[in-house]
């Protein structure tokens, strides 16, 4: 059974946000993507995961006050539910860290941002990268989904 999850791309006011990453549309592939890794990678929960978009300071406040990291950095995760019969998370994305990042390996900025979204969404999944059996494979799940979100969203590598 398909879960019934809702989605919610929000850009914090610190965030710059470039036009092309389409916000006022509502992340429409990004979203079509990241129901099918919460359908296949998480459960049947039900629930709402909210996207955020945040600048530097945001990032590291949050790094800072929840993993005692005083620094920016790409994204963070948060499990907030407290039943086990409905999800709630939020996964926030450091969009100044994510355009570093792509410039770096020579992709799109809507391309890391994807790349981060999938990522936070499989830790909220279940996923861990903490033992490097885990981080193996979370980094071969991450290489399959953002495959798929290049065919969605016509961007091929």
């Amino acid at each position: 059974t398909e879960a019934e999850l809702e989605f919610e791309f929000v850009a914090d006011e610190g965030a710059t946000v470039p036009a092309n990453l389409n916000l006022a549309d509502g992340f429409t592939v990004y979203e079509a993507v990241l129901r099918e890794v919460w359908d296949e990678e998480a459960s049947s929960l039900n629930g709402i995961i909210g996207i955020i978009l945040v600048g530097s300071p945001r990032i590291q406040e949050l790094n800072r006050e929840y993993l005692g990291k005083d620094q920016p950095t790409d994204v963070l995760s948060f499990d907030l539910s407290d039943d086990a019969d409905s999800f709630e998370g939020e996964v926030y994305i450091g969009v100044d860290h994510a355009a570093a990042q792509a410039e770096d390996i020579g992709c799109s900025l809507a391309e890391e941002i994807a790349r981060l979204m999938i990522h936070g969404v499989l830790h909220l999944a279940g996923h861990d990268h903490s033992e490097p059996d885990d981080e193996r494979r979370m980094l071969e799940a991450t290489d399959v989904w953002i495959e798929r979100w290049r065919v969605a969203s016509g961007n091929p590598a």
